[in-house]
Parts: structure tokens; C-alpha cells; sequence
């Protein structure tokens, strides 16, 4: 936003709070409520002499504040110190500083009569001798209470760069990007606006002139251990009562949050938003942020996802255009505790710029911008350390090949790590894909929010991925260099780790698509569409991977084998693929129901026998489910799950 925007919605602003208190004084006598329409502009950065004790401030078509009004300062931290009112003019007035104040961003608030306004946010800096060597275009101090911080990150997403010992930055940027950002050190947290963590500052000078950008750090305390709490695919888009689902979601994650409690923070693995329905529902990246800012005490990092691109341009790099202004940096990296994060665009589009989802296109690749920052940024992080990456596209499918068309490149860029895992979405559905005997490190695709785009609970209230998985998030443990995690269902208790089915109740057949066409009830067909009586109960373990073990047993002691099997998760079917062929049309399922590569079967001795199901995770976590036979296969028995 520009000066004259912020300098005019501050103005709009106090008219409003004017009109307010003018209406509430209808009815009292003149002249005892307070005037407020006070306007003056609060400048973005403002530079001053080494311990100044005051800052003026312009005042707006001559309303200017009284001296008995108050100016406060708010930091980073929420630490608010409030400043007298030293003279007035009709065009200027001077309030006073604190003592010892420190260099960095601050909110600005008006305060009369106890009520506070507030009117804008200034970067307060002082002069210190700072200034831009030869050929350098963005420079900056990296300070924390005041002090240098040397050896810190910097980069503008194509150069990488670090402090010198007197905390000075220099870039030689051609400021393509048009930002510059910190690679948070360990052991430091910055100031977070709403949900957004500020560790990244958007230029607005010419490439050709020296632009100067301090970034402020706050020491955050021992970050040993942590919580990542990792969400894929969003895809918010106002339809579908997507809002309201999403809602419930929110209220998920915010009880995680009080009951994790210590150093918690948010990975998004991207597709927060759906670019088809930026102006047709007129829901864009910045509606995202209004609902998302509905989670509380939780920094999360984004991920640029395929929806999270633009479609209405060509080719690839003015597509983040929106982006970039609205949440941030698309090729980032930051510190937490011993492990470094990477946050990377795999997207390629090549769109034709027509604003159709027929003309938007795209690569899952690593661009060679991207890589190039990768191995820069990297270049000054120590093979010990663990590293995480984030994309929104998988490296591999589910079958451990390739998905990314240059894997390979990011294989060779991660390979001096001991430790590296790689957390994904795009696919909405859910695996593992376990590398670490030889290259080191693990990918996680790791399920969507939204499940099938929020249509299965749209349709049956039951939040369900097209493999099985249902809608939900990933809690990441870090301590030190040890990474454990749990993938936690929106509305489930964490324990909730696999669902089973009893074949001999399931036919899911022509009755569930009475109303479609022969057409409709042919497509429906599937390998669970009449009635068995083979004794056969399938366990969907969604999070699943080769070190996990699950183990049955009869009623009598009776343990029975268990067998991986690929086949298509009836609940799916059940809650989404019926209710798109239960039409008088030939509906076809845009997202149908997929063959799950984590599901298990074994043989019982009858229809009766009553079976104790136990999963053990990678980590020695138990999950149980005593499974009382026949289990029914309904709507009403799997809502209770």
C-alpha cells in the first residue's frame, strides 16, 4: 500500500471513530464528549540522531491533538510506552521518546481520555554510521535489543548473504523479487502480524538505488524442542460450506495448540486458496488470511501451492505476483532450535495468461532460480544439521518413483545432510516415502486439510480423503536432531490412527445410486459393491510405513496374519462417489476414490468373532480398536470415528 493510501485510510479511519462519537452523543450535553477528529500521518520508516529524545509528527489539514493527548508506542514484543506531547502546531507536533528505545517497528496509537487509536506502524531507526557499500543495493542492520547480531542470513530469494560483526548486511540485488528477508537464527523469533511472521520486508526503491533495511529480532528462548504443527491443501474458495468446515478445523487446531503449549509454530504446505475462484467467488489469498487468522499463538510459515498461483497471467514469475504482496516469500529459509527449514516453490506454470482453468498449466519442478537460491542458502548450513524442506508437490509418488521432474537436483543438493526430511501435500492423499538408507532422508506427503476438497463433508459429514485418510494435519515433535510424528484427524482425538471395515456388511450397490442413470450405477460399480461372506476386515492405517507393525487377534487368543493389499477405501466411495452418481444425469466424480497403498486385510474364523486390532507406530505409540463383529457399514457407525 502506498503513502497516500495509508495516509488516507488513517484519515478514513478517525472520520469513522468521529461519526461514532458524535452519534453516541446524542441526548448529553454539548461539548462532553471529547473532539477526536485528530489526523496526522505516521511516516513507514523514520531515521533519527543516536539518543534523540523526540519525533515529530505531521499533522493533516490543521486537526492537530491537544498537549494533554498522549502518543504510544507498541514493539514487536507488545511492550507499549507511552510519550507526551512536548508542543503543537497547526502543521506539526513533537512528542517525547523514552529512554533507551530501541531501533525496530512500532505500532503507533493516539490515546485520549484512556481510549486508544490506532494510527499506523513506523520502522524507528537511528543514525549509526550504516550505509551501503559500492555496488550494494540492499543493506541493513540485524540487531536484538539493541545489539549487532553478526552471522545472521540474509537474502532477497536470489542472493544469499550474512552480517558482518557489526550486524551490517549488503546485497547486491537486482531486487526482481521485491523483497528482502532474514533467515531466522536459532534462538530468536521476529514479530508476527496476525499469523504472518515477519522475517521478510517488501522494497519499494528503484533497483538502481541503495535501499536500507534493518530487520529487528527478539531472543525467543530455548527452541531444543519444538512443535510443528504441518497442514497441507486448504483450497478455501467459499463454496461448498467450506468456511464453516473450515471453522471447525480452526477450533482443532487452536485446542492443540493450548494442549501442546511450550515453542509451537505452523508449516502450510500450500493450496491455501483456489485461483479459479478468486474473482468468481471473490475469495482470494486475503480472505485466507482473514480465516486463518482465527488460530491463536501460532507463527505460520506458508508454502506456495499450484491454487496459490494466479491464472491470469502467462508463463510463471508474474503469477506470484499476489502472492509475494499478500503472504510472503515463495523460496525462504529459517532456523529453529538445530534444525534449519526450507521453504521451496516446485510449481513451474506455464499458463497462457486467459484466466481459465483450461489455459492454467504447470510443472511440478524445482526452477533454476529456486535451485540456485537453494544451494546458496545451504552453502551456509553445516552437514550435521537437520534440515526440513517443504514443497507443495511431492519429490516421489506413492511407489517411491519420481513425481518431481528434476528430483534428482534436490537429491544432489540435500545429499551432504545426515538428516533431511521433506514434508509435501498436492495429492490429498496420504504416504511415506522412506530414502534414509540411501539418501538420507524421508518424505512425508502428508494428506490435505480439506480431504476431497471439502465435498465428503459437504455431502455426509464425514471429512474423508480419496484414499481413505481423513481431513487433518500432522503434528511434528522436534527435540534437538530427533524428529517423531502423529497425524491428527480435524475433530478426533489424536489416538485415532486407522479405521477398519468388515466386508461381510459392505454392498455398495445399485441402491446407493437409485436416482442415476445406467450409465451413473455402472460407474459406481467396484470391487465392494454385493455382500461377502469371506470373513475378510480391511485396516486402513493411513500414516503408515514399513516400520509400523499391526497385529490381530481373536476373541480365543487366535492371532491372525496380515496381509497389504491395494484397493479403494469404501468409506470414500460411501461419501463421496454416491452422492455424485445419485443423480438423473451422467455425473462424473472429479475427484474419485483412488486405490490406497496403506491398507491391510486378514481372514477371520467367522462372521462373529469379535477381533482386538493393534497398531504400533515407528515410534512405539499402541492403537487400539476392539472391533466388535458384524461391524456395520454406515454413515452413523463411521461419524462416531
Amino acid at each position: 500500500m502506498t503513502g497516500i493510501m495509508k495516509t488516507f485510510s488513517r484519515i478514513l479511519s478517525l472520520l469513522l471513530l468521529c461519526l461514532v462519537a458524535a452519534s453516541s452523543s446524542c441526548g448529553s450535553k454539548e461539548g462532553t464528549e471529547p473532539d477526536r477528529k485528530v489526523e496526522f500521518s505516521v511516516p513507514s520508516t523514520v531515521t533519527l540522531e543516536k539518543g534523540a529524545s523526540s519525533m515529530d509528527f505531521k499533522v493533516l489539514f490543521g486537526n492537530a491533538p491537544k498537549s494533554s493527548d498522549k502518543i504510544v508506542l507498541e514493539d514487536g514484543a507488545g511492550k507499549s510506552s507511552e510519550c507526551s506531547i512536548t508542543s503543537v502546531t497547526s502543521s506539526v507536533f513533537t512528542v517525547s521518546l523514552p529512554q533507551g528505545l530501541q531501533a525496530g517497528p512500532y505500532k503507533v496509537y493516539f490515546l485520549r481520555d484512556g481510549k486508544k487509536t490506532l494510527m499506523g506502524t513506523v520502522e524507528i531507526l537511528f543514525e549509526d554510521g550504516v550505509s551501503p557499500s559500492s555496488g550494494s543495493t540492499v543493506y541493513g542492520l540485524v540487531s536484538c535489543d539493541g545489539k549487532p547480531l553478526s552471522g545472521v542470513v540474509v537474502s532477497d530469494g536470489a542472493e544469499v548473504v550474512k552480517t558482518n560483526a557489526e550486524g551490517v548486511y549488503q546485497l547486491r540485488s537486482a531486487k526482481e523479487n521485491g523483497y528482502v528477508f532474514v533467515s531466522i537464527p536459532s534462538g530468536y523469533e521476529v514479530n508476527v502480524s496476525g499469523v504472518i511472521p515477519q522475517f521478510f520486508r517488501h522494497l519499494s526503491q528503484d533497483a538502481k538505488v541503495a535501499e536500507r533495511v534493518d530487520f529487528t529480532l527478539y531472543p525467543s528462548g530455548d527452541q531444543t524442542k519444538h512443535t510443528m504443527l504441518v497442514m497441507g491443501d486448504m483450497h478455501l474458495a467459499k463454496r461448498t460450506n467450506d468456511l464453516g468446515q473450515f471453522s471447525s478445523f480452526i477450533n482443532d487446531m487452536n485446542a492443540t495448540v493450548s494442549s501442546i503449549g511450550g515453542k509451537i509454530y505452523g508449516l502450510s504446505l500450500g493450496d491455501m486458496s483456489w485461483d479459479l475462484y478468486w474473482k468468481q467467488n471473490g475469495f482470494n489469498l486475503e480472505h485466507y488470511l482473514l480465516a486463518v487468522n482465527d488460530v491463536k499463538n501460532l507463527p505460520i510459515f506458508h508454502t506456495i501451492g499450484n491454487h496459490d498461483h494466479s491464472m491470469y497471467y502467462s508463463g510463471d514469475f508474474d503469477t506470484v505476483n499476489d502472492y509475494k504482496r499478500i503472504i510472503g516469500p515463495t523460496n525462504y529459509s529459517f532456523n529453529i532450535g538445530k534444525v534449519h527449514y526450507v521453504v521451496l516453490d516446485n510449481i513451474l506454470c506455464t499458463n497462457t495468461g486467459e484466466g481459465t482453468s483450461a489455459s492454467r498449466q504447470y510443472k511440478c519442478t524445482l526452477a533454476p532460480d529456486a535451485l540456485s537460491w537453494l544451494k546458496k542458502d545451504l552453502a551456509f548450513v553445516d552437514a550435521s544439521t537437520p534440515v526440513l524442506v517443504t514443497m507443495h508437490a511431492p519429490q516421489f509418488n506413492d511407489a517411491g518413483g519420481n513425481r518431481m521432474t528434476n528430483a534428482q537436483d534436490l537429491t544432489d543438493a540435500l545429499k551432504k545432510f545426515q538428516k533431511a526430511h521433506i514434508f509435501t501435500g498436492h495429492t490429498h492423499i496420504m504416504y511415506n516415502v522412506d530414502k534414509s538408507s540411501s539418501a538420507q532422508y524421508f518424505e512425508h506427503n502428508a494428506g490435505a486439510v480439506c480431504g476431497t476438497w471439502w465435498w465428503t463433508g459437504y455431502y455426509s459429514g464425514i471429512h474423508v480423503s480419496q484414499d481413505g485418510t481423513p481431513g487433518g494435519y500432522t503434528i511434528l515433535t522436534v527435540d534437538g536432531s530427533d524428529f517423531s510424528w502423529q497425524y491428527k484427524a480435524t475433530g478426533a482425538p489424536v489416538d485415532f490412527q486407522f479405521r477398519t471395515y468388515d466386508r461381510n456388511s459392505i454392498a455398495l450397490g445399485d441402491s446407493y445410486v437409485s436416482k442415476g442413470t445406467t450409465a451413473n450405477k455402472n460407474a459406481f460399480a467396484s470391487e465392494w459393491s454385493a455382500v461377502s461372506r469371506s470373513n475378510e476386515v480391511y485396516i486402513n492405517v493411513w500414516n503408515y510405513d514399513p516400520s509400523w507393525k499391526i497385529e490381530v487377534v481373536e476373541d480365543g487368543g487366535k492371532s491372525l496374519a496380515c496381509t497389504k493389499v491395494e484397493v479403494k477405501d469404501p468409506l470414500h466411495i460411501l461419501t463421496y462417489n454416491s452422492y455424485v452418481y445419485n443423480q438423473n444425469k451422467d455425473a462424473s466424480p472429479n475427484f474419485p476414490t483412488v486405490k490406497t497403498k496403506h491398507m491391510f486385510k486378514v481372514v477371520a474364523s467367522d462372521e462373529d468373532v469379535d477381533l482386538t486390532i493393534k497398531v504400533t507406530d515407528r515410534f512405539g505409540k499402541v492403537y487400539t480398536e476392539r472391533m466388535e463383529r458384524p461391524k456395520p457399514f454406515d454413515l452413523n457407525t463411521y461419524k462416531l470415528q
